[in-house]
């Protein structure tokens, strides 16, 4: 018995619940309430045209997509064909009819004789209007005759230059399409008159992420690797994993800068290198390669003899050359650095700056003559508060030496000092090395490493004295190191700049001296550097740092424009987060993220930017996001 009664009950139930839903019947159809016809009253000679339109509207006014049927009061005076075109014919006046759905609207036509009242001139009004993208403008033209009395009811042409920038219609109604200024024509009996209309782009809207190119920074020369890929260390292994490792330096991580090294000892009677490379057991290499021979008392006249240039060429042919290539055949051009390198106790290079000069200029006229290039820096000296112990003063006494030698024999490099250990050596020593005025003829980096004396107070304080003394800041040496350290360098420090260290190293997967690590001659990105893979391979050399502003405590982002007019908006997030990225130009962008979820440079899809619209990331994982195009 109960079980008969449940369709009962569910039926009544299902009576009182549906009796407040919604119908599920198509609403009504709108119908016709009035028929309006453009323009009103019109004037023409016999064998005059002119198109007239029509508009079917509701009782609300909302314009309707209806058949409209033309008709003529009296043919004889004026006819009209199926799409509005009147043709006059005769002397007089007539009706034109427009019929939608029964309702009518009519246009009074008078046919005139010739030349009766003729148009001497057009006036267009507003002379001057201003929209936005998307935005409309009605414009008004007047014909008047010779005497500047209005000639009433001409039909008007109506036309825009350049084509794109407006559109026009039968009725002088102007729609913005893009930014720009057009010229809206109107002509009436040939004469013509014309306004300017201007277009502009509407205010993009605020974004939790926004990108201010108001504000530019520093420009960006390079992501640096020193020129070290295991082609000496790891053993004959190295040609397996040679061109991996540099095509993916520069296809996957971005690497567009190289550090090859210059040492004291490469100055001496024995060839230590080459030594070296003819038995790997010979500890003599590592034991004298900064133990200099000075080859003569005349540092304006080298011995060549006394000089070696083996481990260069092994850098350029190992390393630094086939990189070049790679970044060739994609446009693009490698920053090579020459840095010289002195460890030892017993040089003479730092207290006899023309040696240390002369030393310099035969590592470039050795690569001219073998390559056909020469470095595009000299790094002065490798941690000169270090080993060496050398003092600022050497470091610019150095630098002056160089600077004048090389630039008497036609090479002008970028000098790159003092690439101290101690971080918060930086300014005192730049300060001491600012005071020696010749070797800030030459000086173009403000250089140091992070081993010491870190602090985003010392980073502010190398990024004021740059600017001061109208020099490139550059952190170019910290093993491990880190995302947080790069922002640092970046955003406060304003590097142009930025190494970790290594290109590669044969090594455990848990050591950080390396952005590559070969493990059993796998090549593999070092977990701590997946974070850089958002930010070198967008940031390209020349591009320019721009203002953010993020309205998320949570959240940090740099903003970069490249020089083909691609922007890299570069946000870091502390865990999933959904996001906007504004003030961005139209375009489209990509969006890829490195995560904790695993992801690395993972496809968040492509997002279109149209009139100032905002870009919606959702990260799903703690990580970076970079928003890359537009261009």
């Amino acid at each position: 018995m109960l079980t008969r009664t449940l369709p009962l009950v569910a039926a009544a139930l299902a009576a009182v619940c549906c009796s407040g839903c919604e119908s599920t019947a198509d609403p009504p159809v709108p119908t016709v309430a009035a028929v309006t016809v453009s323009p009103a009253a019109v004037d023409l000679e016999p064998g005059q045209s002119v198109t007239l339109t029509a508009r079917a509207t509701d009782g609300d006014g909302d314009v309707l997509s209806r058949t409209i049927d033309w008709s003529s009061a009296d043919a004889a005076v004026a006819s009209v064909d199926g799409a509005g075109g009147v043709e006059a014919q005769a002397l007089g006046t007539t009706a034109i009819r427009a019929t939608a759905e029964g309702v009518t609207g009519t246009a009074t036509v008078r046919v005139v004789p010739p030349n009766s009242d003729p148009v001497a001139s057009v006036e267009v009004a507003p002379a001057t209007a201003t929209i936005p993208v998307g935005g409309t403008v009605a414009l008004a033209a007047t014909g008047r005759d010779a005497d500047g009395d209005i000639v009433p009811n001409r039909p008007v042409g109506w036309t825009a230059a350049p084509g794109g920038i407006v559109g026009v219609d039968g009725d002088g109604l102007v729609t913005g399409l893009a930014a720009g200024t057009a010229d809206v024509a109107a002509t009436i009996d040939g004469v013509t008159g014309s306004a300017t209309v201007t277009v502009t782009q509407p205010q993009p809207t605020d974004g939790v992420v926004d990108v201010d190119p108001s504000r530019s920074f520093q420009t960006m020369l390079g992501w640096e690797g020193v020129a070290q890929i295991g082609q000496i260390e790891c053993g004959p292994g190295f040609a397996g994993w040679q061109d991996e490792v540099l095509q993916r330096a520069v296809d996957e991580l971005g690497i567009n800068r190289v550090r090859m090294e210059v040492r004291s000892g490469h100055e001496s009677t024995v060839n230590w290198f080459a030594n070296f490379l003819a038995d790997p057991s010979d500890p003599s290499y590592r034991d004298f390669r900064y133990a200099p021979v000075n080859d003569n008392a005349d540092p304006r006249v080298a011995d060549l003899s006394g000089f070696h240039m083996d481990e260069i060429d092994h850098q350029i042919q190992t390393v630094v050359d086939p990189l070049r290539q790679i970044l060739a055949a994609r446009g693009r051009e490698l920053y090579v650095a020459l840095c010289f390198v002195d460890f030892g106790q017993t040089s003479f290079h730092r207290s006899q700056p023309e040696e240390y000069a002369e030393l310099v200029e035969v590592a470039f006229d050795h690569m001219q003559a073998t390559y056909g290039w020469t470095p595009d820096a000299l790094e002065v000296m490798l941690e000169p508060d270090h080993v060496a112990d050398w003092e600022p003063e050497q470091v610019a006494a150095a630098a002056a030496a160089a600077g004048q030698r090389l630039a008497a024999a036609g090479y002008t490099p970028d000098l790159v000092a003092p690439s101290v250990e101690n971080m918060a050596n930086a300014v005192p020593w730049m300060t001491t090395i600012a005071q020696n005025a010749t070797a800030m003829e030459y000086i173009t980096d403000f250089s140091y490493h992070r081993y010491q004396g870190e602090s985003s107070q010392t980073a502010a304080a190398i990024g004021t004295l740059a600017s001061q003394l109208g020099l490139r800041t550059a952190m170019l040496e910290h093993i491990g190191a880190d995302l947080d350290e790069l922002w640092e360098d970046v955003t406060v420090a304003n590097n142009s700049s930025w190494e970790q260290f290594a290109l590669a190293f044969c090594s455990t997967p848990d050591q950080a001296h390396q952005y590559f690590d070969i493990v059993g001659g796998d090549v593999r990105l070092h977990e701590d550097n997946r974070p850089f893979l958002q930010v070198f391979p967008f940031v390209r050399r020349g591009a320019v740092r721009h203002g953010t502003t993020v309205r998320d405590d949570a959240l940090r982002a740099m903003a970069f424009l490249n020089v083909d007019g691609s922007w890299a908006v570069i946000v870091e997030t502390p865990g999933p987060r959904e996001f906007t990225v504004g003030h961005l130009p139209d375009g489209t962008y990509e969006v890829t993220y490195t995560g904790d979820d695993g992801a690395t440079a993972a496809s968040l899809g492509t997002a279109t930017v149209t009139g100032g619209s905002l870009i919606t990331v959702d990260m799903p994982a703690a990580g970076v996001v970079t928003v890359f195009g537009g261009s």
